[in-house]
């Protein structure tokens, strides 16, 4: 599947040069509004979110554990869900799930629509739920990812239910 707005077509799934600028206008099109958008440094990735039961079952299960956990432990959650978080001209992610913890769980207003991580501050959490871009997941956009969570990127694979966890050192 590829994108049509950029003449060459950029393809989905792969990661493709491009200016911060073009990468912004790709965003405008209509036809990619439910698709998952990554930049870092010249580079973007645009993929469709994964649908059906083992992503959406994957995805449930680890929110629900995050705040039973945060129950247990009586931490206060900021949880977002598919948001985007985004440096300006330099990169750009969108984790299936970011958790901001106890001080830093009032911070972003409600009505924010992509999070300016210039503004705020980054999530303590980054999780991918695997489907078919494990290799990508565990790979270029964890890379991505990292620098734009406060504590760790968790990438959580298939039916066996592995985490791979990469951590960043405490501000």
């Amino acid at each position: 599947m590829t994108a049509t707005l950029l003449s060459p077509p950029v393809s989905l799934n792969t990661w493709t040069a491009l200016s911060w600028e073009q990468y912004l206008d790709l965003l405008d099109d209509p036809a990619y509004a439910q698709a998952k958008a990554y930049y870092h440094n010249g580079l973007m990735r645009l993929e469709m979110s994964p649908l059906g039961n083992p992503h959406s079952r994957d995805h449930a299960n680890i929110l629900a554990m995050i705040y039973l956990f945060a129950g247990i432990q009586d931490f206060d959650l900021d949880v977002h869900d598919n948001c985007t978080f985004r440096k300006a001209g330099y990169a750009e992610v969108q984790p299936d799930v970011a958790v901001y913890v106890d001080d830093r769980s009032e911070v972003i207003p409600w009505d924010t629509v992509i999070i300016d991580l210039e503004q705020y501050p980054a999530p303590d959490l980054a999780i991918e739920v695997s489907a078919s871009s494990l290799a990508d997941d565990q790979g270029p956009k964890r890379l991505l990812t990292r620098p734009t969570t406060r504590l760790a990127v968790w990438s959580l694979t298939g039916p066996t239910k592995k985490i791979t966890r990469s951590f960043n050192k405490r501000e």
